[in-house]
């Protein structure tokens, strides 16, 4: 073979790998650029949708922890009933069976989301309804801690006996302390845990909240659960009944293995403000 075939033939190869690789490389080159227009793209519309959306988000708290007494209008048979679990089986049979006495609320975790900051001026209340007291079944829980905080909670209280219901400051003992005229501002992806508490010592009452926002010019109403499963909320319509001077029936919470009802006579309670006294304990 002359020596110009033997290098020709190589060289072409060679050529051809060079063209090969080239081409991949453009072609990777060409997949890179478009799947970073692809993000930058999927980013601007996940801000936008942000943008548009709610100003902020709500979240299950951890700072409320429930009254002390629960009531019903129903007559129930409890005594002796065991929750070996000391904890969620109790609480359930509560929100099924019976609603909270003197003060309802809630913890609610608040996270902005729009790159402005959003104000939160407090909260309102809405389809507020109020009918006469339970006298069935009032149950009391034992004492629960509040476990400790190191960022204190923003709190509003209402007193649903107002004729015109609004937010106001309450103070360390839980006394309500005039209208609530903080603004609390939040940069995007900062967070602040409120504590809600709304009061009645004469009616029983179902009502929705909601905070009220300011953000990019704009008021919103954002509505806030009243109860929670799994993270997630499970109802928006708070109940709360107040205190009775009278029930059927009446029950205490107590420990040991595992929690139970003992049943004590409702006589020797007392409506006490918002909450009741078993003069028993005295």
């Amino acid at each position: 073979m002359p020596d110009k075939d033997r290098w020709t033939t190589p060289l072409g190869i060679a050529t051809a790998l060079v063209a090969v690789v080239g081409t991949t490389l453009a072609g990777l080159a060409y997949c890179d650029s478009h799947r970073t227009t692809d993000i930058a793209l999927e980013d601007k519309e996940k801000n936008e949708k942000l943008e548009s959306g709610d100003p902020i988000l709500v979240s299950e708290g951890t700072s409320w922890f429930g009254p002390a007494w629960y009531a019903s209008d129903q007559v129930h048979s409890v005594a002796g009933m065991r929750f070996p679990m000391n904890g969620y089986e109790i609480i359930h049979w509560l929100q099924a069976n019976t609603i909270h006495l003197g003060v309802t609320g809630t913890a609610i975790t608040v996270t902005a989301q729009h790159p402005t900051t959003a104000l939160i001026h407090g909260a309102e209340l809405s389809d507020l309804k109020c009918a006469a007291l339970f006298h069935g079944t009032a149950v009391r829980l034992p004492a629960i801690g509040d476990g400790g905080e190191t960022a204190p909670p923003v709190t509003i209280g209402f007193n649903l006996d107002a004729p015109r219901p609004i937010a106001q400051n309450v103070t360390r003992s839980g006394t309500l302390s005039g209208p609530f005229t903080q603004q609390v501002a939040l940069d995007k992806g900062d967070s602040r845990e409120f504590v809600l508490n709304f009061t009645t010592t004469r009616s029983t009452c179902t009502f929705r909240a909601a905070f009220t926002v300011t953000s990019q010019g704009g008021k919103h109403a954002i509505p806030i659960p009243a109860t929670w499963r799994n993270g997630k909320p499970s109802s928006y319509l708070f109940k709360v009944t107040a205190p009775a001077k009278s029930y059927t029936r009446a029950y205490i919470t107590e420990g040991g293995s595992d929690w139970h009802f003992k049943s004590i006579n409702p006589h020797h309670l007392i409506p006490d403000n918002a909450t009741l006294t078993y003069t028993k304990d005295r």
